[in-house]
């Protein structure tokens, strides 16, 4: 219950959906979804109600009629719940209830882990430093990249004079729903981690997909100026990577496209995760002989 009235407070009865339609109008479908849902049972469960209401009244004492209603409730409702756990209603509505609650309700448990996990990083990177590695490259997907940008924020100011350092730092993020924190109201510190980011000239590839409903596609989330981050925003173009058939079976699948980002491919092509971050080439080689694809 909790995770839906935050759901409904930050995403549906708030500015915040006007603006995410605007930006991502495929992402609707599935933010509205759950609510949808939950909708439709209620107005199933009512409808069926009276039905049974209706069919056993002329015949039966009351008590037995309601009984009758309350099972038909039960049983609605457990066949709902049943069917949400493979449509993914309420994992949606964790997620989205972290979205939130990430920028509007402080966790120190989730700081300390994530200020922890920031020091593992640097710690890394300066024994990459050492032993002089060519690339040291960052990688997040999905909803990690909300945390992502907390990451990057740490990294670089810990080598903030480093050019060195800078230097050999690439960065991917896949499948990014930034936006999804970004946008919302009270996340002024968010969207300053994010320009402060983007005066960094960073090797940065950001890929997402036109038929991934969970992003919001190649929009610049740090809304900077050209002559800041050499960001580029790129599609994967899953369609060239597939048979026609098995990619078919993605577009009507709601959520296998998010995930193909990690996955490999029918057919090799532009994009390949594999190659990318465990090829030879290092990011900004592999972007130059795709010639900035």
């Amino acid at each position: 219950m909790r995770d839906f009235l935050t759901y409904l407070k930050f995403y549906i009865f708030s500015p915040f959906l006007l603006r995410y339609t605007k930006l991502s109008p495929i992402g609707v479908k599935p933010l509205l979804y759950p609510l949808l849902y939950i909708l439709m049972t209620l107005a199933m469960t009512y409808g069926l109600s009276l039905y049974i209401d209706s069919l056993l009244s002329p015949f039966l004492p009351w008590y037995f009629v309601i009984i009758g209603v309350l099972l038909t409730v039960y049983l609605v409702i457990k066949m709902s719940l049943s069917l949400s756990h493979n449509i993914a209603v309420f994992w949606i509505f964790k997620v989205l209830g972290f979205y939130a609650n990430y920028i509007n309700k402080e966790d120190e448990a989730l700081n300390a882990r994530f200020t922890y996990f920031a020091q593992h990083l640097i710690a890394h990177i300066k024994e990459a430093e050492k032993n002089d590695i060519d690339e040291i490259l960052l990688i997040a997907h999905s909803a990690g990249n909300i945390v992502f940008i907390n990451l990057v924020s740490d990294i670089l100011n810990a080598f903030a004079l480093n050019d060195k350092v800078l230097s050999r730092i690439s960065i991917m993020t896949l499948g990014q729903c930034i936006p999804m924190v970004s946008l919302q109201e009270g996340a002024e510190g968010y969207r300053q981690k994010l320009e402060d980011i983007s005066a960094y000239h960073l090797r940065w590839l950001d890929y997402t997909s036109a038929i991934d409903p969970l992003v919001f596609y190649l929009y610049d989330f740090f809304e900077r100026g050209e002559e800041k981050a050499k960001i580029h925003f790129l599609s994967p173009r899953f369609h060239t990577l597939y048979e026609s058939k098995r990619y078919a079976q993605i577009k009507r699948g709601m959520y296998l496209a998010h995930f193909l980002y990690l996955m490999s491919n029918d057919k090799i092509g532009k994009y390949n995760y594999f190659r990318m971050t465990a090829g030879e080439k290092c990011l900004n080689e592999w972007l130059d002989g795709e010639k900035k694809v």
